[in-house]
């Protein structure tokens, strides 16, 4: 989780890691309004992703240098956790174009502080 990020209600997160089928949980960054364990094609944030370290290759990021950007890396090193289709996703969409996670109790702020974004709760006047 990036440390700009606000988890502000953790009961979806937590009921979703508290399956043992769902390996990994994410949001995706393309608006495709991902369902869990369907193999979603879509672009994993690196706001934010929970995963269980023993479905996740040793040398997933290895090849850090080569990746585009972070999405498209983290896509990739958790591709197996897709295809797999032990996903859940926790948000599928992001409201202003911005690929900033932004629902499902977590949310990516960076023009503010974490403390100034819990104090003016954004989520709530969603």
């Amino acid at each position: 989780m990036n440390p700009d990020v606000v988890v502000y209600n953790e009961s979806k997160l937590l009921s979703l890691m508290g399956d043992p089928g769902n390996w990994g949980v994410f949001a995706d960054c393309t608006n495709h309004m991902c369902k869990d364990h369907s193999g979603c094609r879509g672009r994993i944030h690196t706001d934010f992703f929970a995963v269980r370290p023993e479905h996740v290759d040793k040398n997933a990021f290895a090849n850090w240098n080569e990746a585009k950007n972070a999405e498209n890396q983290a896509t990739l090193a958790f591709r197996n956790i897709v295809k797999a289709r032990r996903e859940a996703w926790i948000w599928g969409n992001h409201i202003d174009g911005a690929c900033r996670i932004r629902g499902g109790g977590i949310w990516h702020d960076q023009s503010r502080l974490c403390e100034d974004v819990r104090q003016q709760e954004p989520w709530s006047k969603r």
